[in-house]
């Protein structure tokens, strides 16, 4: 991407700007910051290779293997480290809530929270990529707290990047600390997984991550979470230098430069990134009526693919009425140039996660440009979606073009003990809306047992003889006889 940033003013052109898209960015911190002075309330910490000193807010392990085998391979932590005359190791950021500052990897003895650090380099002996087989690692997370009380940014980010660092101190355009060398691309056909010691962030990070990972798997084990997945190949494309009367601009921009304002003429071209956020270059304004992304998809011109392996959360846990238990971790993740930063959102009517995607609809070598994208959620997170029954639940996926007409594609639904994954692939550009559902079976009732009753054996009753009673007479003795047929004794008489 820098290669394109300072280029010389093409001969005729006045104050000409030129705009890129698809070039790898992502959330993920690589050197962390405290506050130092004012309250606790902006940070950044960097987790450090796990060690006897440092057992938790840590990565415990960073591998990779070739896709198809089963054994990881894993990688050792290099002894990198930047200059110590960096200007980030002592720069000083203002903000309103306090200065922040760089400081080495540290528990804040108030909180039990860590703070500080920078991305250490692992080396990932047979991965080798452009420029050898060594990679920063990132797990990281910052922390801003708004001047409103109740609220605050949060976001935790997972990173790896293929580097080679050959300079002694940092050079160029380039972002910290990537201006020690260079970054290159993924080699193909290899999958890479990061294993990370959450500590107490354990029930404070999770919720809806957006991605970089095809075909994803995530295991959580404790206050330990594992990422594992092949790199995202994204399409890159950039308009070349363009004269600023050529560009949609403000009014009072577009009058400068139709008067040729010298203040409005660099000495190189001026380089911008259109924003990555569907929801962005799709909004309508009164410079692009129709969106951004709508004005420069012509002018664009595909160069090749980058490849990136990230995700972020920004802590939305839920979708609908369903939340994700503290801690679980959902992912999306597609190869498109433009993507949502927000969750699918969720349709109640049709019980349809939906995300929007974007992208040029051809290559640089003429050809489709083909999307995939990946969806996993927690099981838990699933039935309350779709209900319980979902072991043998199906895959619905429907993708459709910004013009209502249907996309061409395949899917695949699978399940571990712990996530369902969904796969969605084949499927072309532009701005395509993918939905998914789980296809429950039904659980038919089970109908209402009829009890056999056997009847009881009706006792024969008998009836009783009735009795009867007499008055027998025997001089002055008097005898009472009682009998079904009483008859006085000898010598007595009945009365």
């Amino acid at each position: 991407m820098y290669d394109y940033f300072y280029q010389p003013i093409p001969q005729g052109m006045f104050s000409p700007r030129e705009t890129l898209v698809g070039f790898g960015t992502t959330a993920a911190s690589y050197y962390g910051a405290t506050t130092t002075k004012g309250p606790d309330n902006v940070w950044r910490t960097v987790f450090q290779p796990c060690s006897t000193q440092i057992p938790d807010y840590c990565i415990e392990s960073v591998g990779w293997r070739r896709l198809g085998s089963e054994k990881w391979n894993l990688g050792v932590v290099t002894e990198w480290k930047p200059n110590s005359s960096d200007s980030i190791l002592t720069s000083t950021t203002y903000t309103q809530l306090g200065e922040t500052q760089y400081r080495d990897f540290f528990i804040n003895p108030d909180t039990g929270l860590p703070r500080g650090g920078y991305v250490k380099v692992w080396n990932l002996p047979g991965a080798s990529h452009g420029g050898g087989d060594n990679y920063t690692v990132s797990a990281s997370i910052y922390y801003y707290k708004n001047e409103n009380p109740s609220s605050l940014t949060q976001t935790f980010a997972v990173d790896i990047k293929p580097v080679k660092f050959d300079k002694s101190i940092h050079e160029g355009a380039s972002a910290w600390p990537f201006g020690y060398g260079t970054t290159y691309n993924f080699p193909k056909d290899l999958e890479y997984q990061a294993k990370v010691r959450m500590g107490k962030f354990k029930d404070q990070v999770g919720g809806w991550f957006n991605g970089r990972i095809l075909d994803p798997s995530i295991s959580q084990d404790g206050n330990t979470f594992t990422l594992s997945g092949t790199p995202t190949r994204v399409l890159a494309a950039r308009t070349g230098p363009i004269s600023c009367e050529n560009l949609k601009l403000s009014e009072a921009f577009a009058e400068r430069c139709a008067k040729r304002d010298p203040g409005l003429n660099p000495s190189t071209v001026s380089t911008s990134i259109l924003n990555s956020s569907i929801e962005n270059a799709l909004a309508t304004s009164a410079i692009y009526p129709s969106g951004s992304f709508a004005f420069f998809e012509p002018l664009m011109k595909p160069i090749g693919f980058t490849s990136e392996w990230n995700a972020v959360t920004w802590g939305i846990n839920g979708s609908g009425n369903c939340q994700m238990e503290p801690g679980k971790i959902a992912l999306v993740s597609s190869n498109a140039t433009l993507f949502s930063a927000f969750p699918p959102a969720w349709d109640s009517v049709e019980q349809t996660l939906a995300y929007q995607v974007g992208s040029l609809h051809l290559d640089q070598t003429g050809a489709l440009h083909k999307g995939h994208f990946n969806l996993a959620v927690p099981k838990t997170f699933a039935k309350c979606l779709w209900g319980d029954n979902i072991l043998n639940a199906k895959a619905s996926v429907s993708v459709t073009n910004a013009d209502g007409t249907n996309n061409v594609a395949t899917s695949v639904l699978s399940q571990d003990d712990q996530m369902i994954y969904f796969k969605v692939a084949g499927f072309t550009f532009s701005t395509p809306k993918i939905k998914v559902k789980l296809d429950t079976p039904k659980v038919e009732p089970t109908p209402n047992a009829v009890a056999t009753v056997t009847p009881s054996p009706i006792a024969t009753i008998k009836p009783v003889p009735i009795q009867k009673t007499i008055t027998c007479v025997k001089g002055k003795v008097t005898k009472k006889i009682k009998a079904v047929a009483p008859k006085c004794p000898a010598g007595y008489k009945k009365k």
